[in-house]
C-alpha cells in the first residue's frame, strides 16, 4: 500500500503545482497554454503527472490479476507468431503493439509497459486537464476510486477507456473524424468498446429526455430478469460480428455467476443522485461565462450525467455477473469528473469541508478495495523488492 500511497501524494502534489501555473499564466481548465506563455512549463507538469502514475505501473512484477498471462504472450507471440497472424487476432491493436515493440527493442518489457502506461494514463490526464472543474481533485478521485488500478487488470481495456474517453470528447466538438479514428483505436485495442460506444452516442440526448430515460428504465428493469435476457444479448453479440465474446460468454449460467459487492455499486450511485437533486444549479453556475473557459460547457456536463447513469446501471447489472463492471469502467471515468463540478454547490467555507470528508471516504474505499481485489499488494518488482 505504501507505494500507492506514495504514488498518491506525488500525483496530488503535481496537479496542485500544475493548477497553480495554470492560474497563474490565465490558462485554468486548460492544458495548452495561449501564445502568451510558453508550452514548455505545461508540458513539464502534465508529463510529470503521468511519470508519476505510470512508474508504479512500469516497475510493478507479478502485480495484477492477468500479469503472468501478459508477460508470457508477450514473448510468445513475438517468437512464435507472424504479423499476419498477428492481424486476423481480435484486439489486434494490442498484440500488434506488443510484436512490433518486442522486434524493435530486443524483448524489452518495460519499454512495452511505459508505452501502455501513456497510452492508458495521458489522455485521462489531458481530458481531467481540460474538463475537470477542480482538477487535482478529480485526479485524486480517479486513483481512490479505482479508475487507476484498472489498468493492472484490464491492461487492454484501459486503453480502450482512454482512447473512447478522448472519442467522446471529440463526439461533443463535432469532431467525427477523429471519433472515428479514436474508436477504432479503442476497438482495436478492446472488442468490448463495441458494446459502450452505443450508449456513448446516446449519452449525447438530453438527460431528462423521455425516450432515454425509458432506455435505462429498460435496462434496469432487464437485471432483474438477466437469466432470460443473457441470451439475447449473447445473440446482439453475434449478430454484429462479435464472434470471440458470443463463444466466451454465451455458456455462462448467469444465475449462479459471480457478481461484483454492493458497495461498489453504492459508491457509483452517490454522485447519480446528487446530480438528480442538484443539476439545475450546477447549470446555473456556469451559465456565468467569467466563470468558464470551456465552450460547451452544458453539453458536456450533460453527456457526463448520462455517462454516470450508465455506470451505475452497468455495474448494477455486474453484482449479477461480474464481466458488466467491465462495460461500467468506459463511464466510470466521468465520475471523478462529476465530483469535481458538485464543489460549486458548497461556499469557500463549506467547500473545504466537502473536499476534507470526500478525501477520507474514497481513501478507506480504496484502502478496502486495494486489500481485497485483484492481487494489488503485495506490490513486487522484478529487483526483489516487495511492499504490503
Amino acid at each position: 500500500m505504501i507505494v500507492y500511497f506514495i504514488m498518491l501524494v506525488s500525483v496530488t502534489g503535481l496537479c496542485a503545482l500544475f493548477s497553480f501555473w495554470t492560474r497563474a499564466m490565465g490558462t485554468e481548465n486548460r492544458y495548452i497554454s495561449n501564445n502568451k506563455y510558453p508550452h514548455y512549463y505545461t508540458s513539464v507538469f502534465f508529463w510529470g503527472i503521468v511519470v508519476a502514475l505510470s512508474v508504479p505501473y512500469v516497475i510493478r512484477y507479478y502485480v495484477g490479476s492477468d500479469f503472468d498471462g501478459y508477460y508470457f504472450f508477450y514473448d510468445y507471440y513475438a517468437k512464435y507468431y507472424s504479423l499476419s497472424n498477428i492481424m486476423s487476432m481480435r484486439d489486434w491493436g494490442y498484440y500488434l503493439l506488443a510484436w512490433v515493440t518486442h522486434h524493435f527493442t530486443d524483448g524489452n518489457w518495460y519499454a512495452f509497459v511505459t508505452i501502455l502506461a501513456i497510452l492508458t494514463y495521458a489522455p485521462i490526464v489531458y481530458y481531467y486537464k481540460r474538463y475537470a472543474y477542480k482538477f487535482t481533485f478529480a485526479v485524486m478521485i480517479y486513483i481512490m476510486f479505482m479508475c487507476y488500478f484498472g489498468g493492472y487488470n484490464a491492461v487492454r481495456q484501459s486503453v480502450a477507456i482512454a482512447f473512447t474517453t478522448l472519442a467522446g470528447m471529440c463526439l461533443i466538438d463535432k469532431k467525427y473524424v477523429k471519433f472515428a479514428i479514436f474508436a477504432y483505436i479503442a476497438y482495436v485495442f478492446h472488442a468490448t468498446t463495441i458494446i459502450a460506444l452505443p450508449f456513448i452516442l446516446l449519452s449525447l440526448i438530453d438527460s431528462k429526455n423521455r425516450f432515454l430515460t425509458a432506455i435505462k428504465g429498460v435496462l434496469i428493469i432487464s437485471v432483474f430478469f438477466m437469466t432470460s435476457t443473457w441470451q439475447v444479448i449473447m445473440n446482439m453479440l453475434g449478430a454484429v460480428g462479435q464472434d470471440k465474446l458470443y463463444d466466451d460468454y454465451s455458456s455462462v449460467d448467469v444465475s449462479t455467476a459471480h457478481g461484483s459487492g454492493y458497495l461498489r455499486l453504492l459508491v457509483y450511485l452517490v454522485p447519480v443522485i446528487i446530480m438528480l437533486l442538484y443539476d439545475k444549479r450546477i447549470y446555473t453556475f456556469f451559465e456565468d461565462k467569467k466563470r468558464d473557459l470551456i465552450p460547451n460547457r452544458d453539453k458536456y456536463i450533460n453527456y457526463w450525467i448520462n455517462c454516470i447513469h450508465f455506470a451505475a446501471i452497468f455495474m448494477f447489472a455486474s453484482t449479477r455477473y461480474w464481466i458488466f463492471a467491465r462495460v461500467a469502467a468506459f463511464f466510470a471515468v466521468y465520475i471523478p469528473i462529476v465530483i469535481s463540478h458538485i464543489t460549486v454547490l458548497f461556499n469557500r467555507r463549506t467547500r473545504m469541508v466537502f473536499y476534507g470528508v470526500t478525501i477520507v471516504l474514497y481513501f478507506i474505499y480504496m484502502y478496502m478495495m486495494v486489500h481485497t481485489e485483484s492481487d494489488l499488494l503485495p506490490f513486487r518488482t522484478e529487483w526483489g523488492w516487495i511492499f504490503n
